[in-house]
């Protein structure tokens, strides 16, 4: 062996060495339970409680089950325009989701259009983009992030659901 030349040995030690690390520093990070908690509830928990094991060492179901629910309706009221309230509910949506990151669906908001606001009123997907163009925010939300599923007149009482669905904002 020359003066110059690792071992394997040597080479695989580093490997393992910087691996443990890696592992450690994983452990300790924040989103660690999370990912613990989704291996767990997609894979152990239905060999835990599968019916070979006795039924007072099953896992409880109420543990895995996703407890995210939808916030109460939102009432809006004429004390701001319309679009841009929707606008700000899926700007909220969007960082919710980590600005499109997030790896799963998830129900934001629901929008009712109250009885103070005058119908019908005409939002439109233009004015929504007009609205980001003019304060400089397309660097951060823009129409290629959103889907807008919505009638463009709004009357009274009517419900908008925005929610965030593969890696977009949805509008309905």
């Amino acid at each position: 062996m020359k003066k110059g030349d690792i071992s394997i040995t040597t080479v695989f030690i580093i490997f393992i060495t910087l691996a443990s690390i890696l592992l450690l520093l994983g452990l300790f990070s924040t989103k660690l339970p999370t990912f613990a908690k989704e291996m767990y509830c997609k894979t152990f928990f239905y060999i835990h409680s599968s019916v070979f094991i006795p039924k007072n060492f099953r896992a409880e179901q109420s543990y895995c089950l996703d407890t995210k629910l939808l916030k109460p309706p939102i009432t809006l009221t004429n004390e701001t325009e319309l679009n841009t309230s929707i606008l700000a509910h899926m700007l909220a949506c969007w960082e919710y989701a980590e600005r499109g990151k997030y790896n799963k669906n998830q129900l934001c908001y629901e929008l009712v259009i109250g009885p103070s606001v005058k119908t019908p009123v005409s939002v439109t997907e233009t004015q929504i983009n007009g609205i980001l163009v003019e304060n400089g925010v397309t660097n951060v939300f823009s129409t290629d992030n959103f889907d807008w599923a919505v009638d463009d007149e709004f009357t009274e009482n009517q419900k908008i659901l925005i929610e965030y669905v593969n890696g977009k904002i949805k509008v309905t």
